[in-house]
This record gives C-alpha cells, structure tokens and sequence, in this order.
C-alpha cells in the first residue's frame, strides 16, 4: 500500500509540473510582447542599415596627434601686408598644412594652400577631420561655371550650386549641380526636377537628400537615400538628418498643402519612412521646412545614443513622438551626453514672456526678478548637471549670471556680468570656464564704454585672467589637468595689442596674431596653435608646465 501511495504522489506531481513549466513560459512570452512594444512605442527610432556593432566614436575616423614640431608653413606677400589687406585662415590636419585667403581690393578672394596661390575664388569650405580642420574645398570659376577644387586639384566643373554639404569626418563632400542632380566625391546621382537638402550620415555610408519631379499640380517631393527613393509621397519635406550611428533618417513633412489655408494642410514628423506623430501646419512651420532644405535651422535633435528625437518647429516640440502641449513654445532642446535627460527652454501659455527651464519633464524655478538667458543650455560631460544663463534688469542694462544646475535640484550662481559667453566643460567635467564681459566706463571718451573680457573658474566663481580674444575658445587637455586660452587686450587699457598664449597661468611668447584656438597633444604635455609673425605662418608647439 505504501508503495502504491509513492508511485501515485510520483504520478501525480507530473501535471502539476508541466502546469507551471507552461505558465512560466507563458510570462516570459508575454514579458517579451510586452518589452518590445514598449521599446517600439519609446524609441520611434528605426534602423537603416546593418548594424556594425561599432559606436559612433569607433565609427569616426581615429583622432591623430598634432605636429609636435613648431613649423613654417608660408610666406604671405610682402605687399599683403604693407597694404593691410584683410588676411584669414586656418591651420589643418594638426598643424601640418595651411590654408589662408586674402581680400584683394577690385578681386575676390585669393586663396593660397600652403603658400601656393591658386587663383580666384568664389567660395570655399574647410573640411573636419581628425583634431582640426583637415582640408579645404573651394569654388573657382570659370566661364560663368565653377570647378571644385579640393587640395588644389579639380574634383568636378559645372553650373554648381555654392552650398557645399561635408560630412563629419571631412572625407565625403556633396553639392548640387544644374540645380537638377547631386555630386557625391566627384560622382554624379540621378537628375530630377529639382534637388535640395544634402545631408550625409557620419560614417559616410550613406548620403539623402530632397528630390523634387514634376510640375506645380503633380509635383512630388521624397527623400533619396543612397540613390532610391526612401519616403512618402509629400509636397514639402525638409532636410534629412541622420542619427549619431547613421541608422535612422528623420525629416519633417507636409501633404495635401492648401496654399489659401495653410492650417488645412496636414504636417508630420517622420522616422525612417513612420509617421511617428501629426501636427498643426502653420506659416512659421512651412516656413521653417523651406529654410531647413539649405541649411540646418535645428528642426531635429537626435539623442547622442541615437536611440531618443526630438523635433523642435517653430516652438512646437515633439519628443519620441509625443507632443508637448503644455507650453506656448518649447525649443533649444538639448540631450545629456549620456541620453538619459532632456532640458529644453519653454514660455507660459498665460505670459509668453515667461520663460521656464524644463528638465525631464520638471520646470526649474528661476531664481526673483531675473529671466533665463536665450543661450543653449550646456550639459556636464558627466551627464549630473548643466549650465545655463539668467538676466536681471538693472535700469537701463541687464546683468547676466551662470547658474550650475545639479540632478538633485542643487544649484550655483555665479557673479554678475554685462554679457557671458562660451560655457566651456572639461572633457570629464571636473572643470568648467566661461567668458565673460564688463563694460568699463572709457577715461578717454566721455559716454563710452571699454569691454573686458576676463576668463572665470565656472566652480568657484574666480577670476583666472583677463584680456582674452573673444574669438579664440580656452581648451582644456584630454585629461582636464590643464587649459590653454589667448590673450590679445593689455589689462590696463583694454586696448588690443600682440597676442599670446597662456597655458596653465603661465604667459607665452607675444606675436602679431594668433589664428587658431590652442591644440592639446594627446598626452596633454605640449600645445599647438597658429601665428603670424610679419608675414610668416607659423605653426607653433609650446611645452605644457602642469598645475600644481
């Protein structure tokens, strides 16, 4: 009996397993379903291509060391500069060739790479690359059609568009030509009607842009990705814009226009062919769309994991698809480097005067009588805080502040100044400058003003220095220990005078100018940057003194 009792529990305990075996793998089923929709419906984001398995830092082009040896790269014309023509430029690949142009009194610009003219030009790009401008690209004409040029040689010749697209790595260039068809590195596309709106991913894989076929009344508008046709039919799309892993496309676009009413006509934000999200049409939207197929008016921001869009039109603003109807408009949109945070300014329904900064969905409260700056909030590289400017009216003038805004609702204000520019993070954010302005009344001048530009410690609120060239950016070395800034104003006068650089507090040698912000090395113990010295171009290399 007792066995009979074994074997019938045995027996019986079998069912009983197979039941919960299939309701777990029904939960994880269901967990599954449930785990894909939900990433579908958060991130409307939708791949292009094959995945590499490579990131967008693996994908751009390996960064490469500086010229470590100071250099003379060209001779300017003597006459030049005896007849103070207006001479500017730029050092690429690093220090190790030069590219300049001259304003020529009755010509256009001459431009010279590495010290050899090469005739007249109309207009020109200098490409990125590596750990500065890499090359140059320029227009010459000639019979009322232009050749482009890129490193001296000719690439193509023909009715082309002056507009030149580059992608991030500097190696792929596109422009249109005849109006009618695209030029990628030198090979023609298709021919349309009418084409616009070049854009190339960051790998350099693939290139879309704006076809436009037929006449007014059967016109259709698309988007060619890698020479096919890639979109709905539209009557308006603006200019694609790829994510940071070149998978997805973004635009916006408009059916069924009504030119008598334009609020007739139905506008989208469009992922990869989805229509992810309907909007109101409205003049400023159109109008924004028309302006983005030549350049880039912000529309559309791509998280840096590619993963998030947001598209800003007008001061509407659409965010994974879902619109953001709380506001009268919402727009500067910004991503925290690391993808999991949103800020963006925003002005009340009630007061359109009034600005708010929304964080993840949370309006920060601004500090009593001030307002927030229209300056673009400016993330820490470490993702746990960002900075951004307040105005207070004082009378007639305004002062400005930087306010340092922590996840944890933690804040700094900084000093008042008359203007604040170039917010500036160390590449792992234990640092952070900023430029700012005072105006001082002139001892000179009656009712005149004297600005001075002083460098300041964004942490402490102290000032580092003074007398800085408000064109040329302070830079911090890879591992933040050092900062490299120019200086062209003599402290006492304010007035401008030679230029030289400081690296860590220490002042260098004065030049008659000095081109280009300072380069780090990557080991961050030298500092490239380019000068003129009579009418010699220099690359110059200084050896860096750490911080103690």
């Amino acid at each position: 009996m007792q066995e009979q009792d074994i074997i019938y529990k045995q027996n019986n305990t079998k069912p009983i397993i197979f039941t919960i075996v299939l309701v777990i793998i029904i939960l994880l089923i269901v967990l599954t379903i449930f785990y894909v929709l939900k990433n579908q419906y958060n991130n409307p984001v939708v791949d292009i291509s094959d995945d590499t398995g490579k990131t967008p830092k693996e994908l751009s082009e390996t960064i490469k060391e500086i010229n470590l040896q100071s250099t003379l790269l060209a001779t300017i014309p003597i006459e030049y500069i005896q007849n103070n023509y207006d001479i500017r430029g730029e050092f690429l690949d690093g220090g190790r060739k030069i590219f300049y142009y001259a304003y020529v009194p009755g010509e256009s610009n001459t431009v010279f790479l590495n010290g050899d003219p090469n005739n007249i030009v109309e207009s020109y790009n200098l490409l990125p690359g590596g750990l500065s401008w890499q090359s140059a690209v320029y227009l010459k004409k000639k019979d009322d059609k232009y050749s482009v040029i890129r490193d001296g040689k000719e690439e193509y010749y023909g009715a082309i568009d002056r507009n030149i697209a580059t992608s991030k790595n500097g190696k792929t260039i596109g422009y249109i030509v005849d109006k009618n068809y695209v030029v990628i590195n030198g090979k023609p596309d298709k021919k349309y009607t009418q084409v616009s709106g070049i854009s190339i991913s960051p790998d350099e894989k693939h290139v879309a842009y704006i076809s436009f076929e037929g006449d007014k009344n059967t016109r259709e508008t698309n988007v060619i990705l890698d020479g096919k046709k890639s979109s709905n039919d539209y009557n308006l799309i603006s200019r694609p814009t790829f994510n940071p892993n070149s998978k997805s496309i973004a635009y916006i676009a408009l059916r069924d226009l009504d030119e008598n009413n334009i609020k007739n006509s139905k506008c989208f934000a469009v992922v990869n062919k989805k229509e992810i999200a309907e909007f109101e049409c409205t003049e400023e939207n159109v109008f924004m769309m028309i302006f983005n197929n030549e350049g880039d008016a912000g529309l559309i921001t791509f998280s840096p994991d590619g993963k998030s869009v947001a598209f800003s039109i007008g001061g509407l603003l659409i965010i994974d698809g879902k619109q953001v109807n709380k506001y009268s408009k919402a727009f500067n949109l910004v991503f925290s480097p690391d993808s999991k945070h949103v800020a963006y300014y925003a002005s009340s329904k009630e007061d359109p005067k009034k600005l708010f900064i929304v964080l993840d969905g949370k309006e920060i409260k601004k500090p009593d009588e001030s307002n927030f700056g229209s300056g673009d909030l400016v993330w820490n590289p470490d993702s746990k805080s960002f900075a951004y400017r307040i105005i207070r009216r004082e009378g007639q003038s305004y002062k400005v502040s930087i306010v340092l805004r922590y996840l944890n609702d933690n804040e700094k204000i900084g000093k008042e100044y008359n203007r604040i520019e170039h917010i500036i993070f160390s590449p792992r954010g234990e640092r952070m400058v900023y430029v700012a302005v005072r105006l001082e009344q002139s001892i000179e001048q009656e009712g005149a003003y004297i600005s001075e530009l002083i460098l300041v410690d964004g942490y402490t609120g102290n000032e580092i220095d003074e007398g800085l060239n408000l064109d040329l950016l302070p830079v911090f070395s890879n591992d933040g220990k050092s900062i490299a800034y120019i200086v062209g104003h003599d402290k006492k006068s304010r007035v401008a005078r030679k230029s030289h650089i400081v690296i860590n507090g220490e002042p260098g040698i004065d030049y008659d100018q000095i081109w280009t912000n300072p380069i780090f090395s990557q080991d961050g113990k030298s500092v490239g940057y380019g000068i003129l010295k009579g009418n010699e171009l220099w690359w110059i290399v200084d050896k860096v003194k750490k911080l103690q």
